[in-house]
């Protein structure tokens, strides 16, 4: 959501708005790298809890490799860069659920 904030943060400081991107500013790529891992970590927990597969842990790598990629080449000052990073979110979550059902139905 903060990518996609960066979009309107000119038009969210002229209405006054307290959107991530304005609030964060120049730290929204490590807060960005911060959330991803949290989220990351989180979910390894969760599949460890409900005892899925090794493959739900291959599939939350790809996951991280997703959000390297979109922080480490997202610009905040180019909102064509923003929407593509944005909308690839549908696959990170789509490679998730994935995972989970590979993780619980081959067990290795």
């Amino acid at each position: 959501d903060t990518l996609y904030a960066h979009q309107d943060k000119a038009d969210d400081k002229k209405l006054g708005l307290k959107s991530t991107a304005l609030t964060l500013g120049e730290w929204s790529r490590p807060a960005l790298a911060g959330f991803g891992a949290t989220s990351l970590a989180l979910l390894a927990l969760s599949g460890y809890e409900v005892g899925l597969g090794r493959l739900y842990y291959l599939g939350l790598i790809g996951a991280g490799m997703h959000f390297t990629w979109q922080i480490s080449t997202a610009n905040f000052e180019d909102r064509l860069n923003l929407t593509k990073r944005f909308v690839s979110n549908q696959y990170v979550g789509g490679l998730v659920f994935a995972s989970i059902v590979a993780g619980k139905l081959i067990i290795f």
